[in-house]
């Protein structure tokens, strides 16, 4: 069925409270946001861009799926019948929270929808790849591979001519792993502040820690390679880390399906525990050169 379009651009403040606009990109159809949480919103501006949710994961763009969640919803919609109000509604997300329309799930607050609405759009998923352990997390592996060469050369060297030193060879790969991990941050810092902001402790209280924090690994990781007072840079990297280590914790023990932004917002990294291991072992690490 085809179906008319149109783009509109917003210019200010006072089009932005007529459209309900509040960030791009921003698709509506019959001026119904394709976001359900959407409608919650009560400040419309310009400014920014707009942060999409997506089955519990922040997205860039709205996906396709999304989009035909929401037109088979406002089709649901012209049909409602009095039927229909007694139909099982299940959260797209979680699909064991159920109740009748108008319910939210209890879970994620997403707005509950009918139950074969979402085994219609089942197709979309089953044609994508499943991927492994290995391919979800090759890029993180990749990267502290690299990291961990060179350190262990060196280590190697250090060995061979009887200048070995734990701590000193431990710094150098604290070193590389802050300096690289900031580094992929930098390269879209407002898109990791909202990343982070899902589940970090602080940054869910206070936006701006989010564009901070890569400044604080920076730091962490030149310390390191200069060996600038390392009972201090170790002290406060096991705070750091120990706190970042806390708000992934809870995130994962509640089953919060959400991206990680470790490495920024350029590589796909799903938060659960393999980010703990990364968090509480840099901790763990920094812990030990203390002792």
């Amino acid at each position: 069925m085809p179906y008319d379009y149109e783009i509109v651009g917003v210019k200010n403040n006072r089009e932005a409270k007529k459209y309900k606009f509040f960030g791009s990109p921003q698709i509506s159809i019959d001026c119904k946001d394709i976001d359900s949480q959407a409608e919650k919103a009560s400040q419309f501006h310009t400014e920014g861009c707009r942060v999409t949710i997506w089955q519990g994961k922040m997205v860039e763009y709205p996906p396709k799926k999304m989009l035909l969640s929401a037109l088979l919803r406002e089709q649901k919609g012209v049909k409602m019948t009095d039927k229909e109000n007694g139909t099982v509604h299940i959260c797209p997300m979680h699909p064991e929270v159920k109740g009748k329309k108008g319910d939210r799930c209890d879970i994620c607050g997403m707005l509950l929808v009918p139950e074969d609405e979402v085994i219609s759009t089942q197709h979309v998923h089953e044609s994508e790849e499943v991927k492994s352990f290995l391919q979800t997390y090759q890029p993180l592996f990749i990267i502290i591979g690299l990291i961990f060469l060179p350190v262990l050369t060196l280590a190697l060297r250090d060995l061979y001519t009887g200048n070995f030193v734990w701590q000193r060879s431990m710094s150098f790969f604290m070193a590389g792993f802050f300096l690289v991990f900031s580094g992929f941050k930098f390269l879209n810092l407002s898109g990791f502040a909202q990343g982070y902001s899902t589940y970090d402790l602080l940054a869910r209280r206070w936006f701006a820690y989010g564009y901070i924090y890569p400044f604080i690994e920076l730091t962490l990781g030149l310390a390191y390679l200069i060996g600038y007072n390392p009972p201090l840079t170790n002290l406060v990297t096991v705070g750091v880390m120990t706190f970042s280590g806390v708000g992934v914790v809870q995130s994962v023990a509640k089953k919060r399906n959400f991206k990680c932004v470790c490495l920024g917002t350029i590589i796909d990294v799903p938060l659960t525990n393999v980010t703990i291991i990364e968090d509480f072992g840099m901790a763990s690490m920094a812990l030990l050169m203390l002792l």
